[in-house]
């Protein structure tokens, strides 16, 4: 079976949740995780664009910066960027293949597809001789693989209703999960909720290691996470520029996207308070074309 077709192969074991098959694997790999230190971020809406606009500070600082989000959308490659590029299809075939040969050692230990592309992302960042990872989480944040990351600094983003059959009907089980991803004497910053009962198992779960940062600053919005992002490259030093990143389906705007002459804009709102931020950004009149899956709740 081709390395490739056996990575399609774990899609079919779906949504696991759990640390214990990706602790062995890494283990097998030679913790490679723990040779650089992370900054974790988890949240409902804006993860992945903090994450993207962290590793453009990063690397405006001068660090080499490895950085892991999910999902693609053209190639798996995406997933794993080293200072904002992603890395060749020949070097994630080649560690595919390391994690491959991991996972078959008696007893055999089956990676979901997410856990196999974050080992290939760990092996790529210890490879590369990254100084800083910049780790998104995929589900949640207490039982995600991504919580094995050695992280000195935890962002906590929106907390909004998805995902229920793993993370909870009620905001108050799903902000349980998310703020999990706090370690003991590590900073977590925060976006302040409304509501107060998360607000509070925030507290409970960060105490002293929390900063809340105001929600009249930050939205679902490209340029409103900003501020998180200065937030965090300020507790570290860094520059606070974000260069010219770009996020493909996040940071899209007017004028940057033109199919057959008509100006578009793109968006990758994966839940309704994502795309109500989004929908209202559009210009009147306009064609909204929409997708999504059956079990989709708007």
């Amino acid at each position: 079976m081709s390395i490739r077709n056996w990575l399609d192969e774990q899609m079919l074991m779906g949504v696991k949740l759990g640390l214990e098959n990706c602790a062995t694997l890494l283990s097998r790999l030679g913790n490679p995780h723990l040779d650089f230190p992370s900054i974790h971020v988890a949240g409902s809406n804006g993860k992945g664009s903090v994450c993207a606009q962290l590793s453009a500070a990063a690397c405006a600082s001068g660090l080499t910066v490895g950085l892991f989000t999910s999902p693609h959308l053209v190639t798996v490659e995406e997933r794993t960027r080293i200072n904002g590029r992603p890395i060749s299809t020949e070097t994630f075939d080649r560690l595919l293949g390391s994690v491959r040969a991991a996972a078959e050692i008696e007893p055999e230990c089956s990676p979901t597809y997410f856990e196999t592309t974050f080992l290939v992302a760990m092996l790529a960042f210890n490879e590369a001789g990254v100084e800083r990872g910049i780790i998104e989480t995929g589900l949640g944040g207490r039982l995600d693989a991504t919580r094995l990351v050695e992280a000195d600094l935890c962002i906590l983003t929106t907390i909004s209703k998805e995902h229920s059959e793993f993370l909870g009907e009620t905001l108050a089980e799903i902000a349980t999960e998310k703020a999990a991803i706090h370690r003991p004497g590590v900073p977590l910053i925060a976006l302040q909720h409304d509501d107060s009962l998360v607000r509070r198992i925030i507290e409970q779960t960060a105490g002293d290691d929390l900063s809340w940062l105001s929600s009249s600053h930050i939205g679902s919005t490209w340029s409103s996470h900003i501020p998180m992002v200065e937030a965090a490259a300020k507790y570290l030093g860094w520059e606070t520029s974000t260069g010219d990143c770009v996020w493909p389906g996040r940071s899209e705007g007017y004028g940057e996207n033109w199919i057959d002459g008509v100006v578009t804009r793109l968006s990758a709102a994966h839940n309704a308070e994502s795309l109500a931020n989004d929908l209202a950004e559009v210009l009147s009149p306009s064609v909204v074309l929409l997708g999504m899956s059956q079990k989709t709740d708007l």
